[in-house]
């Protein structure tokens, strides 16, 4: 029998309420007021009020502060309760809503089940990648009420910024019952400024001074340029004598859930990390551990015996498992994993020396990232919801074009806001639109043929859409949708008579194929994710279906711009919005006046130009010689800009081959290349071949390798599970390769380096940006060959490479040039430039590459051929940045070219 509102639940609480257990108390006065009174909303408040002020009468122990708990419920209408009076602490909040959790200080934090997995292959240990760690599991045998501290570190004057989130880190101190500490030397503690001071002592936050910033006696330590000092000084953390456990979290983490799990496994002896949002083994922003002054004895000893390369790591222990340097391998990232984590020999002589190695004293795991530590959303689920992020730590600004990306609180919160009014100002769906919902509307590829479904397996493909009217696919607007996103178009389904389409597997997502087809079932199944999102195509007048359970967007396969008929649909990662062959668009009803009267085409006024004809054979790669662009038989953008045109003729100019096929003894053409076969046969001998942007797959590093030539390749933006390369798991020069093989081959050695080509060397959101001339310094004259496809940084690259002389050593170059794009490996100045100061400041860095080098060929043509103008009728299309007067852009291709040196003796005569 529940005890009286008015007795024993408030001597329950007498009891409990000076201990740490105020959620149980909470929890029993919630229960109590639900079973005997339902509806005295206001007396269960005040009750519960009463008792605080009777507790803070006593005086309790005189150790702890007492925090009014407001429990908020939904009674029926009723007079409002009285204010609470004020209170020397903010209350605890326990939300009765549909999300558990608790609201400390007024920050809210769940506590969603963390069973299911957030990421796939993202922990690690020793050389492997394995399972990551059930935390919550490995919590129910922790300490009850253990003594925790969070731990955060700073080195240099402090600022401000080092308590950033400081409020969301309070509310899970007070969560977890856990001291705030921030270490630092005490050079710097002797130098805190009055307002940070203040701020320390507002939010209860105490100063650790700790004796060193790096080991003391490191045999690494370079005196310029490294982020050890800011990362090492953490090793102190695993060190923290008198707690149960301690985790330490960079200033830029936000609470947005419980990690009390976190710091009940560690209590357990786990030594807890994650890996990193770009492909890194450890991230340093993150970690926690039963403290042990043996932990910290043996990073000593690690560092005074261990040296670190780029090609080793620390103590030669490698890279494994990553594919090669990781962004802070040389820092705590590198150390930490490698001396806790990697199991190597030099790690293993440290830890023995400590006297902890394989004896208990510590068990090195790695838990869910999507969950405890975000940072990007590399390697999570595509259906991971950012609701059940516990920790969230990158990225700092809104999210780009990666709409799987999770935000800071007030970045989602601002997005479901602006998607919530963008609802309320929506007018009252019009009779047309309510039918449309019922009946749907044809679907069709951009490519003109409509979505169908085939007889034998119900699946989804491209038919022509004069065909059995009854299989075509209908577009079905979900009107009841609840969709807060504000990129959304709205919410449909992809529906044939009574059934609906969802991929394939769907109900056992551990299963699924990675790129399911679409199939179909009855809509009213619950054992599928039916809803779709249509997404705005950049072209304005089409769109993208992203399946809301995976987001994942439906392609056509093989993913060609005009599929062929009878091409099968399915969902893939790629949701590029630019991308053609991803758009769809809904076409009329049959007999509707829409349908009946076609909108003519613009006519397009062009000055006369000599015919010419596609080069024979029409092969699908880069061409030698001046290529056949052909104008548009009408003007299909809606305007028609003479400083556009004019840059574009000059684009067409600079990469326009004038070099003869006698000149380079031969042309190799292959993919995006056009190689000068001199280049490879003549003196003196090439010696390496640099390769930057490779994505999944660089063909042309395997080409250069079955020339005998030892290639480095690098890339900081591909995840190293998405490309064999860059992990390390193409054969490395182990066999003889014989052409594009079917999966990367390299006959000679590689290697590979999360590392990006940019402007200037920095680390921004946590990649790692080196210059193009450091690389060039160990070459001599006209032994690089060397290639660029870094999306838009190339800009600057090649301007500093045509100011050096270090332009010389370049034998070839091959790029995929990108005019008027911009990116992070750029000077920050470039982004404040007009639209027309960056187009023209391209152009003259491409045409500057003539004083060195004779272009060999370029993809313009067969990406002419691929042009279809049709596809935007009457003048629909918006403008590409440049383009030539018949229409054709030239905003994006592959180029190729060849060091003027390399062509003697031949001359220029036989050019």
């Amino acid at each position: 029998m529940a005890p009286k509102q008015g007795s024993g639940s408030k001597e329950f609480c007498k009891k409990f309420l000076c201990s740490a257990s105020v959620t149980a108390c909470a929890l029993m006065l919630l229960r109590t007021f639900r079973m005997s009174n339902p509806f005295d909303g206001v007396e269960f408040i005040q009750t519960s009020r009463s008792l605080l002020q009777d507790l803070q009468a006593k005086g309790g122990d005189g150790q702890e502060e007492f925090h009014p708990v407001k429990f908020i419920t939904s009674p029926p209408a009723a007079p409002p309760a009285p204010p609470a009076p004020a209170a020397k602490t903010v209350a605890v909040e326990v939300m009765a809503s549909e999300t558990p959790g608790e609201s400390y200080n007024g920050h809210f934090l769940h506590r969603l089940s963390a069973k299911k997995p957030g990421c796939k292959g993202c922990c690690n240990l020793g050389e492997k990648v394995v399972d990551c760690l059930d935390v919550e599991k490995c919590a129910e045998k922790g300490p009850e009420n253990g003594k925790y501290a969070l731990v955060l570190s700073h080195w240099g004057i402090p600022s401000e910024g080092m308590l950033q989130s400081i409020t969301s880190m309070k509310a899970a101190a007070m969560a977890t019952n856990a001291d705030i500490l921030v270490m630092m030397l005490q050079r710097d503690a002797s130098r805190i400024p009055g307002k940070v001071d203040s701020m320390l002592k507002k939010w209860g936050v105490k100063v650790h001074v700790v004796p060193w910033d790096v080991p003391p006696g490191s045999m690494y330590n370079p005196r310029h340029d490294w982020c050890g000092h800011q990362d090492l000084i953490r090793l102190h953390t695993v060190g923290l004598e008198g707690y149960d456990a301690v985790a330490y979290y960079d200033a830029d983490c936000e609470f947005q859930g419980d990690i009390l799990p976190v710091l009940k496994c560690a209590a357990r002896g786990y030594f807890l990390s994650t890996n990193g949002g770009v492909g890194e083994a450890l991230n340093i922003g993150f970690i926690a551990v039963r403290p042990s002054p043996q932990l910290l004895e043996a990073a000593l000893i690690f560092a005074r015996s261990n040296n670190f390369t780029i090609r080793d790591g620390w103590g030669n222990t490698g890279w494994k498992p990553c594919g090669g340097y990781y962004v802070g391998g040389e820092c705590g990232q590198g150390f930490f994993y490698s001396l806790y984590y990697s199991k190597s020999k030099a790690a293993r002589k440290a830890l023995e020396e400590a006297g902890i190695w394989d004896n208990g004293a510590f068990e090195p795991a790695q838990i869910d990232r999507c969950l405890w530590n975000y940072q990007t959303s590399y390697q999570c689920r595509p259906e991971f919801d950012c609701e059940r992020v516990r920790v969230h730590h990158k990225p700092t600004k809104e999210r780009g074009t990666d709409r799987n990306e999770c935000e800071k609180l007030k970045y989602r919160e601002r997005r479901k806001e602006a998607a919530r009014k963008k609802k309320l100002a929506r007018a009252p769906p019009t009779a047309e639109e309510l039918a449309a919902a019922t009946q749907g509307v044809l679907l069709r590829h951009s490519g003109g043929l409509c979505v169908q479904s085939n007889d034998a397996d119900g699946m989804l493909l491209l038919s022509d859409c004069d065909g059995d009217p009854t299989k075509n696919i209908r577009l079905v607007e979900n009107i009841n949708s609840e969709d807060d996103d504000a990129e959304s178009l709205g919410e449909v389904y992809l529906k044939m008579g009574k059934k609906c389409s969802h991929p394939q597997g769907d109900e056992d997502e551990d299963t699924a194929p990675a790129e399911p087809r679409l199939i179909f079932d009855d809509c009213s199944s619950r054992d599928h994710h039916f809803v779709f999102k249509r997404l705005k195509a950049e072209d304005g007048s089409s769109f993208l279906l992203e399946h809301k359970g995976s987001r994942r967007c439906v392609h056509p396969f093989e993913g060609q711009d005009r599929p062929h008929e009878g091409t099968e649909l399915l969902l893939h990662s790629d949701c590029s919005t630019a991308r053609k062959a991803l758009t769809f668009q809904t076409k009329a009803m049959a007999g509707s006046k829409a349908a009946a009267t076609p909108e003519p085409k613009m006519p397009l006024t062009v000055a006369a130009q000599e015919p010419c004809q596609y080069m024979k054979g029409s092969p699908q790669s880069s061409r030698p010689g001046k290529p056949c662009l052909p104008p548009a038989k009408f003007w299909p953008y809606k305007a028609k800009t003479q400083w556009r045109i004019d840059l574009g003729e000059r684009i067409l100019a600079a990469v326009t081959p004038k070099i003869s096929e006698k000149v380079c003894d031969g042309f190799y053409l292959y993919g995006d290349v056009t190689w000068c076969n001199r280049a490879f046969s003549a003196g003196p001998a090439a010696l390496i071949a640099l390769s930057y942007g490779i994505e999944e797959r660089d063909i042309w590093s395997e080409l250069m390798s079955q020339k005998g030539l030892r290639t480095k390749l690098y890339d900081c933006f591909i995840p190293p599970d998405r490309s064999t390369p860059i992990s390390g798991k193409a054969p490395n020069g182990t066999k003889r390769c014989k052409g594009v093989e079917k999966k990367p081959c390299y006959t000679t050695t590689y290697e590979s380096y999360r590392i990006c080509l940019g402007a200037e060397p920095k680390v921004e959101e946590g990649r790692r940006f080196e210059t193009l001339l450091p690389h060039l310094a160990e070459y001599p004259p006209l032994s690089v060959h060397l290639k660029i496809d870094t999306e838009g940084s190339e800009w600057s690259v090649l301007e500093q490479l045509m100011d050096s002389p270090d332009k010389g050593k370049i034998r070839t170059l091959d790029m995929e040039v990108h005019f008027g794009w911009d990116n992070q490996g750029n000077f920050a100045h470039t982004r404040k430039m007009s639209k027309k100061e960056l187009l023209q400041s391209h152009v003259a860095i491409m045409e500057s590459l003539l004083e060195e080098f004779e272009c060999t060929g370029s993809t313009l043509e067969v990406y002419r051929e691929g042009w279809n103008p049709q596809d935007c009728p009457k003048s629909k299309c918006n403008e590409p940045p440049v383009y030539l007067p018949g229409g054709f852009s030239v905003e994006m291709f592959a180029v190729s070219f060849v060091n003027k040196a390399m062509l003697k003796p031949h001359g220029a005569s036989a050019l």
